[in-house]
Parts: C-alpha cells; sequence; structure tokens
C-alpha cells in the first residue's frame, strides 16, 4: 500500500503534458525495416502514455448527489462557477453541466451513495433518454470552446420543496450583457439556447437543426450574424453562421 501511495503521488507531481510523436501520417504502407521501427516507437510512446495513471486532488472536485427523480444533480460541495441553478432547497446542475463536469475531472457524482464512474454516468444521463445524445455533444463542444450556454431558457424544474414563489435567482456572468450582443424578440424566443463568450465578446442564438438539413431561408434572417447553427452528426458536431451581404448587380441592363 506505501508503494502504491507513493507511486501515485510521483505520477500526481510529475504528469505527461505531451504526447511525443515522431513522423507524419502514413497512409501508403512500404513495410521497410524504418517505417517498421516507427510504428513501433509511436505505439510503445502511446501504450505509455494511455498506462500512466491519472492522480488528481479528490478535494478540488465539486460533490453532487444525482437525483433519479428529478433528473438533476443536487449540489454538496462547489468548486465551478456559471454552472447550474439556485432554489429555496438548494443548488442543482442540470444533466448536460453534471455529464461534462463529471468528463472533465470537475466533479464527483454520488448515486445511491456510490460514486459514479464517466461510462455509468452516461448510462444514466444519455442512456435512459433523460438528455439526447446530440444535444449534449452540441453542448459539450460549446463548452470546451469557452462558450458558456444559458440553460435557464429550459423548461423550470418543479422541486416539491422548493415553491415557484420562493425561488432564488440565479444570475451568470453574461446576463447583462446577453441582450444587447443578440438582440432581443422572436429571434431569442425561438432559439434553443443562448450563449456567450466573455473573452471574446461574442454571443448567438444557438438553434439545434435537428433533421441534419438547413433550411435556405435561414440565412435571410434579421440578424443573421448573430444567429449560429448546430448540426450533430456520427463522428462530429458542425457549427454554421450566416452574414448578409450585399452583392452588385451586374445585370447588362447596367453595364455602360
Amino acid at each position: 500500500m506505501e508503494e502504491l501511495a507513493e507511486s501515485l503521488y510521483s505520477a500526481h507531481q510529475n504528469p505527461i503534458v505531451k504526447l511525443n510523436t515522431v513522423g507524419n501520417k502514413i497512409y501508403i504502407p512500404k513495410n521497410t525495416e524504418e517505417e517498421l521501427t516507427l510504428i513501433s516507437s509511436n505505439m510503445e510512446t502511446l501504450k505509455t502514455t494511455l498506462d500512466f495513471p491519472r492522480v488528481d486532488r479528490r478535494c478540488k472536485r465539486s460533490l453532487a448527489v444525482w437525483l433519479e427523480d428529478k433528473h438533476v444533480a443536487k449540489v454538496i460541495k462547489k468548486h465551478y462557477r456559471n454552472y447550474g441553478y439556485q432554489n429555496m432547497s438548494g443548488m442543482y446542475l442540470f444533466p448536460e453541466e453534471t455529464l461534462f463536469l463529471l468528463e472533465t475531472n470537475k466533479l464527483e457524482l454520488l448515486w445511491k451513495n456510490i460514486p459514479v464512474t464517466i461510462e455509468q454516468g452516461y448510462n444514466l444521463i444519455i442512456k435512459y433518454e433523460i438528455l439526447p445524445l446530440d444535444e449534449y455533444k452540441i453542448y459539450k463542444k460549446i463548452a470546451l470552446r469557452g462558450f458558456k450556454m444559458n440553460l435557464k431558457r429550459k423548461k423550470p424544474l418543479q422541486h416539491v420543496d422548493a415553491p415557484e414563489a420562493k425561488k432564488i435567482k440565479l444570475t451568470h456572468e453574461f446576463d447583462s450583457e446577453m441582450t444587447d450582443l443578440v438582440g432581443s424578440g422572436s429571434q431569442q424566443e425561438n432559439c434553443n439556447y443562448q450563449i456567450f463568450n466573455s473573452k471574446m465578446n461574442e454571443a448567438y442564438n444557438l438553434h439545434i437543426i435537428e433533421n441534419g438539413e438547413l433550411d435556405p431561408k435561414i440565412c435571410l434572417l434579421e440578424n443573421s450574424n448573430k444567429n449560429l447553427f448546430a448540426i450533430s452528426l456520427p463522428d462530429n458536431v458542425t457549427f454554421y453562421k450566416f452574414t448578409k451581404v450585399e452583392v452588385p448587380d451586374i445585370s447588362n441592363d447596367n453595364i455602360d
């Protein structure tokens, strides 16, 4: 046990921060000795990196309990900012926030007093259709790019121990700037979410395209540059933004 503790402490103090690989990607094999040596070296480097123990301080993680009947996580200990919402009964995380913080090692999630792994978290939240996988993939990509998603647009979750009249409003850092950047009115009401990056001073009305096909008329929307359209594909998530441009009239009638 003492040796294990020492090895984990050493791994925590000296983590692998970079995967060192040599050479470009090989498309057509030549089966030369030099090529086989290069492939063997890269495979050994990759194996060593994957076998290296990932050690982190447990006290730096937030702690939450998954409430299966309400489909939210109740926060017990908090070490994060700009996630979740609060009412008289406590602080809660939405399903996508719960899974993202769990996946990024910022949250320890308990279910029936048992710590949940990332795979078990997917089973709890995705497998039982609490949150569509495509929607989570979009949320995850946005979060990894530094954007904050306003999940307060979702249908409010009712709690029997917290009457609606006594709810506390949880403010986010971008609430005061969101309206000025993305506008107001029907576009905000029709979009799925609002996203904002304070460092880049960018904000958009996010529309999730469920059928995977963009309507050509989308580019004619008013303030189209403030709308972002997301399509979740099997192996990727793509985003589209349209900007109106003035096209010159070059018809024969206008040529001298």
